[in-house]
């Protein structure tokens, strides 16, 4: 998206803000760095894993907290 948007002379974020959903490291060394939304991906897991192991027929929903980390890629709204 980042090449995408160089090519044709949008900047990030002068133009628009990109903002990711799964926080992976490499995020942290793109160009701009991506402002990106980090899940507790082990804990996911763990309490999936879980709730097969128990299954009862039941259904529950769980939330879990979730970190949005500021980064290079995102800033205010143009005017």
């Amino acid at each position: 998206a980042l090449d995408w948007l160089r090519q044709r002379d949008i900047t990030v974020p002068g133009d628009v803000s990109i903002v990711g959903f799964d926080g992976v490291p490499e995020g942290a060394v793109s160009n701009p760095p991506l402002t990106t939304i980090v899940q507790p991906i082990a804990e996911m897991g763990r309490l999936a894993v879980k709730a097969i192991l128990e299954n009862d027929g039941s259904f529950s929903r769980q939330s879990l907290p979730v970190e949005l980390l500021v980064r290079a890629s995102s800033g205010p709204s143009p005017a």
